[in-house]
């Protein structure tokens, strides 16, 4: 789950809004793809690689 807040306010003549984004709230390990590869036994083995952890984004835009 990814979440964002929005505010908005209007300093010298501007519409400015400033965010907080945080993806991936629960911190879920979510897969998107595996690293496969061959053991010393012969035997196929399978790595797998999680997207990001949880990751809080601060932005502003400016509207003129």
């Amino acid at each position: 789950m990814d979440i964002r807040i929005t505010a908005a306010a209007r300093f010298w003549n501007l519409n400015w809004n400033f965010y907080l984004d945080v993806i991936n709230v629960y911190n879920r390990s979510n897969i998107i793809a595996y690293d496969y590869y061959v053991t010393e036994d012969k035997e196929l083995g399978a790595k797998p690689t999680a997207m990001f952890p949880i990751l809080p984004t601060l932005g502003f835009s400016i509207k003129f």
